[in-house]
């Protein structure tokens, strides 16, 4: 799948933005970030960035990048449905995320630690959504595969892939 625009949002200071500008020739890259000091760094690197939040996927218009994708943003906002919907508007082809499922959907109070052995309180913005049941109910048209993609973070045993492709004749505009 063929990709030569691609947003990201919650770029922070554009690392994901920048390395595929590196690895692939010709490629339009824009993200967006509540952190203003992040996108000054980002834009100063040279990197299609603005600040912005969830609000602001409602100003892109429909099908304007190939692929969107996001890393662990999602799970800091306390209700991901109008953002993915909004994702999957902006893409003509793919959202990708990379999110922790944590089995259970919702805020998420306390964790276990495995550094510690011990459950931990957690951030006051943290969330787990059934990002493939959210598909299913909020994305007709699409199609939502997930694997396991740990890393090195205190929730990084949970996180996944979840790579949403927009089937051929898909109308981004019915949403359930």
């Amino acid at each position: 799948m063929g990709a030569s625009k691609v947003f990201e949002f919650g770029c922070n200071a554009g690392k994901n933005l920048a390395a595929l500008i590196e690895d692939i020739p010709d490629i339009f890259v824009a993200g967006v970030d509540i952190n203003g000091g992040a996108i000054e760094l980002a834009r100063s690197k040279g990197l299609n960035a603005a600040m912005g939040d969830e609000r602001s996927l409602s100003l892109f218009p429909d099908r304007c990048f190939d692929v969107v994708f996001t890393v662990s943003v999602l799970d800091h906002i306390p209700d991901a449905s109008q953002p993915l919907i909004q994702l999957a508007r902006m893409s003509s082809k793919a959202v990708v995320l990379l999110e922790p499922w944590l089995g259970q959907e919702g805020k998420v109070v306390r964790n276990f630690n495995a550094k510690l052995a011990q459950e931990i309180d957690t951030t006051p913005y943290s969330y787990s959504w059934d990002y493939e049941k959210l598909a299913k109910d909020l994305l007709p048209g699409w199609r939502c595969e997930s694997w396991p993609l740990p890393i090195s973070t205190n929730l990084g045993a949970y996180y996944r892939v979840y790579s949403l492709t927009r089937e051929p004749g898909a109308d981004s505009s019915s949403h359930g």
